[in-house]
């Protein structure tokens, strides 16, 4: 891991393959809106994690643009500078998971 891992906003683009409701579903299937408080909001899926050891939370944007999605994961708390790596791991969880056949 490298010093940008744990910055405290985390962004990732990747292509368009599915579309928001797809998304979603994918999302749910692996238990994610379980332990992360997800909702479709006009073009995007906003979330919410819980409180852990690790976090005080983070908050989950995944955006559908044109011809990519950004997903992104910051810290609820806006004070906080660095995180534990917290939000880079939901970026690639969120990335494997939408990339999955």
């Amino acid at each position: 891991m490298t010093e940008d891992d744990f910055m405290a906003i985390q962004i990732k683009h990747i292509p368009k393959i599915l579309t928001l409701d797809s998304a979603f579903e994918r999302l749910k299937k692996y238990d994610i809106n379980n332990s992360w408080r997800l909702k479709i909001n006009n073009s995007r899926i906003e979330g919410k994690t819980k409180t852990s050891w690790f976090s005080w939370g983070e908050i989950i944007i995944i955006s559908f643009l044109n011809d990519k999605i950004e997903i992104m994961s910051k810290p609820r708390l806006k004070i906080q500078m660095i995180d534990t790596g917290e939000n880079r791991k939901n970026i690639e969880l969120i990335n494997h998971i939408l990339n999955e056949e």
